[in-house]
């Protein structure tokens, strides 16, 4: 499926509009070019009434794939390139994909990184194990609404193994910057 306007990619910071129906989520993927570059991924909202930039979603670290969801209050993603001016040779990627390429959460899943799945079922349990890399105050769980992409934060920074609850349906995205393994209780 494509998207308009994406894929996109730079060097500098810069704001790109995602064009979808008013308040509905967006599923994209930043990826930062450059083994030893960094960027910040920023929600912005920009209307005509409205001109407001949220703090970073999260930052990327080396050339992985960070898979997020944009909740469907923001218009745009800045990607803000770390460091001192605007130039350089650091170069990013951003792209979108449809809901129909993520996996479904079940059973026991494996990965590296950042990653967005659907949970279809109402409340359930997930057994998690970021203990696989030295980052373990990094990882994250968060649970996105299907309809408007709102986030409930199930466990951040802190734990590298335990359980979390999940409310209900909608895109889990599972964060952390090492080998990960989780599975549905």
């Amino acid at each position: 499926m494509s998207f308009e306007g994406f894929p996109v990619s730079g060097w500098q910071s810069r704001e790109i509009p995602v064009h979808r129906p008013t308040g509905s989520p967006a599923i994209l993927v930043a990826r930062s070019r450059g083994p030893l570059t960094d960027f910040f991924i920023k929600p912005v909202i920009d209307t005509p009434a409205t001109k407001k930039e949220d703090p970073a979603l999260f930052q990327t670290f080396g050339t992985a794939p960070h898979m997020f969801v944009l909740p469907g209050r923001y218009t745009h993603v800045k990607v803000e390139r770390i460091g001192r001016g605007a130039s350089g040779v650091a170069r990013w990627n951003l792209d979108r994909i449809s809901d129909d390429a993520l996996r479904p959460l079940k059973g026991r899943v494996t990965g590296t990184g950042a990653e967005v799945f659907t949970w279809r079922g109402g409340e359930g349990r997930l057994r998690f194990d970021f203990s696989n890399h030295k980052y373990g105050f990094r990882s994250e769980f968060s649970l996105f609404a299907f309809e408007d992409g709102a986030e409930v934060r199930l466990e951040r920074e802190g734990s590298t193994r335990g359980t979390v609850t999940v409310p209900g349906p909608g895109f889990v995205r599972i964060q952390a910057p090492g080998e990960w393994k989780v599975d549905v209780a």
